[in-house]
């Protein structure tokens, strides 16, 4: 009994050590990247003080819009119970490509006053609706006495369609002087020209990540048993309802920061989750670094061999690929 023990321990302690060194690597590739988006520009090293004060708020715009994709997505895959769960599926950039039309309609692109107002009210705009879509998905999903898990995605997914339809047909009446920046928007982008969104972005994401911390225990237990939850006083419809609205607060920040990123939370989830299984303590924190590995992985292809800022997007899904391709062959 005595040596079964100390092998179990041995071989707990040998898993402990595998994850430590496991994110150690991705800790130290994050680094990696981050200092070649911040001082590598398409001429090289050679005017590397005058490109890191060009890329010096790249270091918030990546890690923050990537890491709020990426918890946003594992939230949404372990509250639906479906791998393929992502804030996309809910059709939280099609509201804001629809609040983003209704502001261009408005906006005098001809009158610095206009554009400045534009520049400063969409930030919070764009986290305000993501976080009203979630608390209406939540509200139509809403079953008294039952989790809402297998629910809500389909509720999203009429939803997505529903704000697709809306934006598509406003698009048709958009000035086409008008249509850069809904196509950057559309796009994705990665742009660090101007402050106030990237400081109502990272405000968003430290409120969202606290308010995640204080409720999290909870929702493991809930997401584990809804019985044990209720046996636990713990109201699962509220706890629910919070990590939605936490998934719109993190969705609405990416959006700003980058448009519409598609896929970044999804790859990232899923490879954390193959790696740390349920082990949150690893797994949520892995996301993001990989999450912000990829996107800066993907800006320096991009800026260095493309030279273009809007296109980085696009190169996420290809980066993607050979993951879901395992994992369709594991499947069979």
């Amino acid at each position: 009994m005595i040596k079964h023990n100390k092998i179990k321990f041995v071989g707990t302690n040998s898993i402990t050590k595998t994850k430590v060194f496991i994110m150690f690597l991705l800790i130290t590739s994050f680094m990696l990247v981050m200092s070649l988006v911040l001082t590598l520009g398409k001429n090289g090293f050679q005017d590397a003080n005058k490109i890191f004060d060009i890329n010096k708020n790249l270091i918030i715009v990546i890690p923050i819009s990537s890491a709020s994709l990426s918890i946003a997505s594992l939230l949404l895959q372990q509250l639906s119970k479906n791998r393929l769960a992502d804030n996309s599926v809910l059709g939280l950039g099609n509201i804001n490509l629809i609040v983003l039309m209704s502001l261009i309609f408005i906006v005098d692109l001809n009158s610095d006053y206009s554009v400045n107002n534009y520049l400063n009210i969409y930030p919070f705009l764009f986290i305000i609706f993501s976080m009203l879509a979630c608390f209406l998905i939540f509200l139509f999903s809403y079953k008294k006495n039952k989790n809402i898990s297998k629910k809500f995605i389909l509720v999203g997914i009429i939803f997505n369609f529903t704000f697709l339809s809306i934006s598509s047909s406003l698009n048709v009446f958009l000035p086409s002087g008008k249509s850069s920046a809904l196509k950057q928007f559309i796009n994705g982008f990665i742009d660090t020209s101007h402050d106030l969104p990237i400081f109502v972005s990272l405000t968003g994401f430290i409120v969202g990540t606290i308010w995640l911390a204080f409720i999290f225990q909870k929702f493991k237990i809930c997401n584990t048993s809804y019985s044990v939850a209720k046996s636990l006083g713990i109201n699962s419809n509220s706890i629910n309802l919070q990590i939605l609205l936490i998934c719109g607060l993190l969705s609405g920040v990416a959006f700003t920061l980058v448009g519409n990123l598609t896929f970044l939370g999804l790859i990232a989830g899923n490879i954390s989750s193959f790696i740390f299984k349920k082990n949150y303590s690893y797994s949520f924190p892995a996301s993001c670094l990989i999450g912000s590995i990829i996107v800066g992985f993907a800006f320096l292809i991009n800026k260095n061999i493309f030279e273009s800022n809007i296109n980085t997007p696009a190169i996420i899904p290809l980066i993607g690929i050979p993951y879901f391709v395992y994992l369709i062959v594991k499947e069979k």
